[in-house]
């Protein structure tokens, strides 16, 4: 048995992989699909079928190869009619799989009765889902909770709910016997201490009404800093303040600031002398967001002057972050220190949802607390209060030893308190901070869900309480489906949607995993998880490192592990995203993935959203190295323009996708229509896709689809092959770290990410290769220029790899995030790594140059994207034009001894083309029409070292004029009939009934040929076209033309003499949505549940635009 195979059934999720493998096997021709058939839980495929059959199945793709589509039922508006005659529609158009999702986004009730989820109507509803679904032989996928986010429900008790870290702090004079009640820490659902939130979104319970719960943990003494010193402070401010309360310093109570635009807004703390200061506490209102998430502060700074008239920055406010922000500074002496505030807010993190930047007039506050002890900088985002990235860099200034806690004068007295949280302790001499520590619960509940399924987000890091949301939410299915419909068949995959579900910074034992994780106690360093500096600040931030890993350990582990566990043990598997952008949990992406069955990303049909392909290409990394082989992604989610997109828009994106690694597709979103009603119908509100049996072009879809499974099933033969194995470090997620920057990768090359687990457990080297189980190989390790932290045992293993020859290309790191780590071992492994000649280089450039390694593809002018799959006996390219300008040049591959052949997922085709083997690499002369892709495919053995074929040639036969006869749809306001003299848009038509016009309407024309030629192929090209069209020849279709070139071949079905032409053209729904806005409409002949147009909305073009020809093609 190779080392492959074997080493594949030692990693626990790669079990019932073995298909997977199946292109380093011989019995991968035999398996085919015996054992990777859709309905299996193990979503890894027949990695590559026998040639004759690959042409048969890219000719019609099988089931395992078609799109998904997501499946809302919005609010309890479902019938059984409706969900037959969805799911005849998708199975009509070539859709392989639904995911269904309980959902409510304001939507109205549009059925006579609702069926509300978890009642009587609805386990019949579903049961007839999942039995149709079956029938027409569509994967049925369930989300893991009610909403789209995350792991959720009314099931859910609060004493398993999501928890934060909460305490009191009471200060003794030691030297005596104490006995005092400990305050009570805050009881506050939300996100930090005593602030209010949690709820769903948008929220069905108020935060005053979600339950209030506190239990004790631990109870710290440490000896109170001298630097420790309460000053009295006279308190200003540019507009009146209460300052009674702003000196209360509480955390809830939010006073506006008024701010004048050109002025900045400012409080001022001023003291009878000098003092100094190392730290502010501030509660400041966060402006613009998207929900709870990604909320931007004010712009701002702290300040310091000795005269109250001039000052200076002491250091600038954070852009985001938790709810409460700690800003530490050098120790700073002065008699005057101010908050000042710009009228503006941070610039929003998510550039395709930003609001146009604003000035205001007021920022609100609740806390400004200036502090002489030394304090943790930012300590409530490195302890886990928040999810942002970045926070390495985010490091504590250096403090006096006077200013900080000792670990030695740190001690646990939870032994001294009794149940009612009374202290009876014999105190030693000193000053001493008590600390009662404990949890509370985030408040945070599932959403968008109906009210019915809203409740408590369940305790991620805590298996015990998942697998009792597991039991309990697969129960609720169990009960209304049966169990034999659950696995094998009916209910086969659980999804969970991107994670949404806030921060989370406690579970029931938490202090005992993190010391069986990190191997060593955190007691003396509980302070920190309170903003104290324990002995430095570089101890302290390395301290909150292993919190945070502690964390990510445990989501992974606990949470999704937990999930797969569950859902295994019932034969079922789980589609896994994870952050989909900048950083939604504390965690890993890919280690939240690997547990997956199919890991998926997720991609916005919206421009400025650099940070999708991250994402993607962090799914497709994680089914190359753990072989799952499938990378789904949610796919085309969009915001604006609503109802607006058609296939010809959309395939650019999801070229985009396929050259970052997808291979299957999940349509985001096909929602319920539960009636016959005119469209567009019931959506997922403002986000889109409107994919439905209602959408205007519905019946018209099977050709993007097919495009969509022909070129996923191509991208699902043999292995991924690339170069270079990129490792981005252990500080941060992929989606943050390459929001707005690709990893630099030489041109030619492909890679994949690797972390910090796949590194330790995963890889090994074979043949000078860095190998991993499932088969994918790497000619060398790029370390991101920007890591500078590595943890000992990750560089243990680097030392191990490069022993045996691994090749790396990056900096020498300087130290290691972990208080655990030592030091001493750290300075002489990479001392040894990095002084290895002819094995470790600065740069990627370096190291392929000493390995004479060719770039796997060139390309002549324009770079194009490509993905490499390699088949036991070829190669497969998918290359992608992305851009707005045609490719006409050479490209050259890594490839001899082939034959190459050009694989068009659009048409079906397969074709010769012209080649030339040189050098160890074959030329390909390529013509690709802007966002124009095409697949290359070695797979023939070369007679010949060239061949040059003649090129095609088009000339126009004739150009077809009018008149054209146009016909409509009864009652939709429009004629049944027109005549149009020459083809325009029909927005620019007087009759408002076609100007408004939504749907399909039919162009006829009689066209005579005088003569077709022998061996000529005759074409139609129909110019522009808004936005689908189907054309029919003498009574026959020739097909749906869906982007450009709107070319059919019509060769079959043409005659000489007279020829009867008909072209259906489909447009989509705005123009019908805004004609029903307008003020003299006398009937709405659209129904939406969300118009967000007006009467002024600008119409868009639609209908046949041309100008259509009759073209000859000839080699």
């Amino acid at each position: 048995m190779s080392k492959i195979s074997f080493i594949s059934f030692q990693v626990p999720f790669l079990r019932k992989r073995i298909c997977s493998l199946a292109s380093f096997a011989p019995l991968a021709l035999v398996m085919l699909h015996s054992g990777c058939d859709s309905s299996s839980t193990s979503a890894g495929r027949s990695a590559e079928v026998a040639p004759d059959q690959l042409l048969v199945e890219f000719a019609s793709p099988p089931s395992h190869t078609l799109p998904r589509v997501w499946w809302h039922w919005m609010d309890g508006n479902v019938t059984k009619e409706g969900i037959t005659k969805d799911l005849d529609w998708m199975t009509r158009v070539g859709i392989g799989g639904i995911q269904y999702f309980d959902g409510s986004l304001e939507t109205p009730q549009i059925v006579e009765t609702r069926v509300p989820f978890l009642s009587d109507s609805w386990r019949t509803v579903i049961r007839h889902a999942v039995n149709e679904a079956e029938t027409h032989n569509l994967e049925f996928t369930i989300a893991s909770s009610p909403g789209w986010s995350e792991t959720g429900g009314p099931w859910v008790r609060p004493e398993q709910a999501m928890k934060k870290l909460a305490w009191s702090e009471t200060e003794i004079q030691g030297g005596q016997s104490i006995s005092q009640l400990l305050p009570l820490p805050p009881s506050t659902s939300g996100p930090f201490q005593d602030i209010p939130g949690g709820g769903s979104e948008p929220s069905k319970v108020p935060p005053a009404d979600l339950p209030m719960l506190y239990r004790d943990s631990r109870v710290i003494a440490y000896r109170i800093p001298t630097a420790d010193q309460n000053r009295e402070a006279q308190i200003t401010s540019s507009s009146p303040l209460d300052i009674t309360r702003l000196q209360e310093g509480g955390r809830t109570h939010f006073q506006k600031l008024e701010i004048d635009p050109e002025q900045l807004a400012w409080v001022d703390f001023g003291y009878s002398k000098p003092v100094t200061m190392r730290a502010v506490e501030l509660v400041l209102q966060p402006g613009q967001r998207i929900g709870p998430i990604y909320p931007s502060w004010p712009r701002g700074r702290i300040e310091a002057s000795d005269d109250g008239q001039r000052y200076w920055k002491v250091a600038e406010l954070p852009a985001r972050g938790a709810p409460q922000q700690t800003v530490a500074f050098p120790a700073t002496t002065a008699q005057h220190f101010r908050l000042a505030l710009e009228p503006r807010f941070s610039p929003f993190p998510v550039k395709a949802f930003a609001p146009p930047e604003m000035l205001i007039t007021a920022h609100e506050i609740a806390r400004i607390k200036f502090v002489s002890e030394a304090r943790v900088h930012r300590f409530e985002d490195k302890a886990g209060w928040s999810t942002i990235p970045g926070l390495s860099e985010v490091q504590t200034p250096p403090a006096d030893a006077d200013s900080v806690v000792q670990a030695n004068d740190v001690l646990d007295i939870s032994d001294k308190m009794e149940a009612d949280g009374t202290l009876r302790w014999a105190a030693p001499e000193g000053r001493w901070r008590i600390l009662r520590m404990g949890w509370s619960l985030t408040g945070k509940q599932n959403n968008p869900a109906s009210e019915e399924g809203t409740g408590l987000e369940v305790d991620k890091l805590n298996r015990k309480h998942v697998k009792a949301y597991m039991d309990a939410y697969l129960g609720i299915y169990e009960q209304a489906v049966g169990q034999a419909n659950m696995g094998e068949r009916g209910i086969r995959y659980m999804l969970n949607d991107s994670y949404e579900a806030m921060a989370a910074n406690w579970t029931d034992d938490m202090l005992e995993e993190f010391k069986h994780r990190r191997g060593y106690s955190p007691t003396p360093w509980l302070p920190v998880l309170t903003g104290r500096i324990v002995n430095s600040a570089e101890e302290s931030d390395r301290f909150l490192w292993d919190y945070r890993r502690t964390l990510a350990d445990l989501i992974a582990e606990e949470h999704y592990g937990t999930i797969s566990d569950e859902l295994h043990a019932r034969g079922m598997g789980r589609y896994g995203e994870s952050h989909e952008a900048l950083r939604a949990f504390v965690g890993d992406g890919m280690e939240v993935k690997k547990t997956a069955d199919v890991p998926m990303g997720a991609t916005w049909a919206m421009p400025n959203l650099p940070r999708q392909l991250p994402d993607l290409r962090e799914s497709a990394s994680v089914a190359h190295l753990y072989g799952q082989n499938i990378v789904a992604a949610e796919s085309f989610t969009g915001l604006f323009p609503a109802y607006g997109f058609d296939p010809a828009r959309l395939k650019p994106i999801a070229d985009k996708m396929m050259a970052n690694g997808v291979n299957r597709f999940v349509i985001h979103t096909s929602a319920h229509q539960p009636d016959d009603a005119p469209g567009p119908g019931i959506g997922l509100g403002a986000v889109g896709q409107w994919f439905t049996r209602k959408e205007t072009w519905a019946e018209m879809a099977r050709p993007w689809m097919e495009y969509l499974a022909r070129s996923s099933y191509l991208l699902q033969q043999g292995r991924f092959s690339a170069d270079i194995a990129w490792f981005y470090g252990e500080d941060d997620n992929i989606t943050a770290l390459y929001d707005e920057r690709p990893p630099t990768v030489p041109k030619g090359y492909a890679f994949d990410f690797v972390n910090a687990d796949a590194i330790r457990s995963l890889l090994f080297m074979e043949n000078k290769n860095l190998v991993a189980p499932s088969g994918a190989t790497y000619r060398l390790l790029a370390i991101d220029p920007n890591v500078q932290r590595i943890t000992l045992a990750t560089l243990r293993k680097l030392d191990a790899l490069s022993t045996a020859g691994l090749v790396i290309a990056g900096p020498k790191p300087t130290h290691s995030p972990s208080l655990a780590d030592d030091t001493g071992e750290f300075s002489t492994l990479t001392e040894a790594i990095w002084s290895r000649k002819g094995q470790t280089f600065l740069t990627i450039e370096a190291a392929v140059s000493s390995l004479k390694l060719e770039p796997d593809v060139k390309f002549e002018g324009e770079e194009l994207s490509f993905v490499h799959r390699k088949l036991l006996d070829g190669d497969l390219y998918f290359i992608a034009n992305l851009s707005d300008e045609d490719f006409d040049a050479v490209a050259s591959f890594r490839v001899t001894e082939k034959t190459p052949e050009v694989w068009r997922a659009d048409s079906g085709t397969v074709e010769t083309t012209s080649y030339d083997i040189i050098d160890s690499r074959t030329n390909v002369p390529l013509t690709l029409t802007a966002h124009d892709a095409i697949f290359v495919m070695f797979r023939k053995s070369a007679s010949a070292t060239a061949h040059h074929m003649p090129a095609i040639k088009h000339t126009t036969l004739q150009t077809l004029t009018g008149p054209w006869q146009l016909s409509f749809p009864d009652d939709r306001g429009t004629p049944r009939t027109v005549i149009f003299d020459n083809l325009y848009s029909w927005t620019e038509s007087e009759s408002a009934g076609i100007r408004y016009f939504s749907g399909t309407a039919r162009y006829s024309k009689t066209v005579s040929i005088d003569k077709i030629s022998k061996g000529e192929r005759l074409l139609i090209d129909l110019g522009n076209v808004a936005n689908v069209a189907e054309v029919t020849v003498n009574g026959s279709t020739a097909g749906i033309a869906w982007k450009a070139p709107y070319q059919l071949d019509i060769t079959e079905l043409a005659h000489e003499g007279n020829n009867q032409i008909e072209i259906a053209v489909a447009n989509l729904w705005p123009n019908r949505l805004i004609g029903d806005r307008q003020p003299d409409a006398k009937r709405q002949y659209a129904q939406a549940a969300y118009n967000p147009f007006d009467e002024n909305s600008p119409l868009q073009p639609s209908g046949l635009l041309g100008p259509v020809r009759l073209l000859t093609e000839e080699r």
